[in-house]
């Protein structure tokens, strides 16, 4: 009996590593070899944010109120825009100048200057606010350099209030109407001037002239009615 017990127990204490390692679990993934890295997962490009003052029309305006003594800066930032436009290689920013136009109005705005920013076409869905279409035409050695920050400190400064934004449509809206429903045309006669012999004579003495003409060109047919006093015999 005793040899019994002893067999049983080293029989148990011979197989409790494999029990311990059958129960551990294995990983079945793999491991690079020595010198080379897992290439990490594509990451998709993050969405451009949405346009700050977008158009949906065909054309639109802009007010900008500047401040009185400010009204140099603000047309420097206009010339600035508008050779960067005139510059760009961008698609959209091309169509974007075609319709920009900027005028001032010659009575103030309460006690400020303003100015209106014409956009006829106005591409649609497309970026309309002045200080991030001028932060596209320039370069990425020119948004870095030292000046710019001063340059953009100084032109939000002339601004006295915040854009207006005016969406305009053109009416009544152009229609195509079918060719039953459209007025004919009449059509003039030529005028004939009078022969050069008829202009150096007045209105009263052409009348009789061209009545002779007339009887001339188109001389009336014999009539085949009997007159008067005639009777067969």
């Amino acid at each position: 009996m005793r040899a019994f017990v002893m067999t049983t127990f080293a029989l148990a204490v011979a197989l409790v590593p494999v029990a311990a390692r059958a129960q551990t679990p294995t990983s079945t993934a793999q491991q690079p070899p020595a010198g080379q890295t897992t290439a990490p997962p594509a990451q998709t490009a993050p969405a451009p944010p949405a346009p700050k003052i977008p158009f949906t029309t065909p054309a639109g305006i802009l007010m900008v109120q500047i401040k009185p003594d400010k009204t140099m800066v603000f047309e420097e930032m206009v010339g600035k825009l508008k050779a960067g436009l005139g510059k760009t290689q961008d698609e959209t920013l091309k169509k974007q100048a075609s319709g920009l136009k900027v005028y001032k109005s010659s009575d103030l705005f309460g006690t400020n200057a303003l100015y209106v920013v014409l956009l006829d076409p106005a591409v649609p869905a497309s970026e309309y606010d002045l200080f991030q279409m001028l932060a596209k035409t320039m370069t990425p050695d020119e948004q870095r350099a030292p000046e710019t920050a001063d340059m953009w400190k100084r032109y939000a400064d002339a601004f006295a209030a915040g854009l207006s934004k005016l969406s305009l449509r053109e009416h009544p809206p152009r229609r195509n109407l079918p060719l039953s429903n459209r007025r004919p045309r009449r059509r003039r006669r030529p005028h004939k001037p009078p022969s050069r012999s008829l202009r150096r004579l007045p209105r009263r003495r052409r009348r009789p002239l061209l009545r002779g003409r007339r009887r001339r060109l188109f001389p009336r047919r014999a009539s085949s009615r009997p007159t008067r006093g005639s009777c067969s015999a």
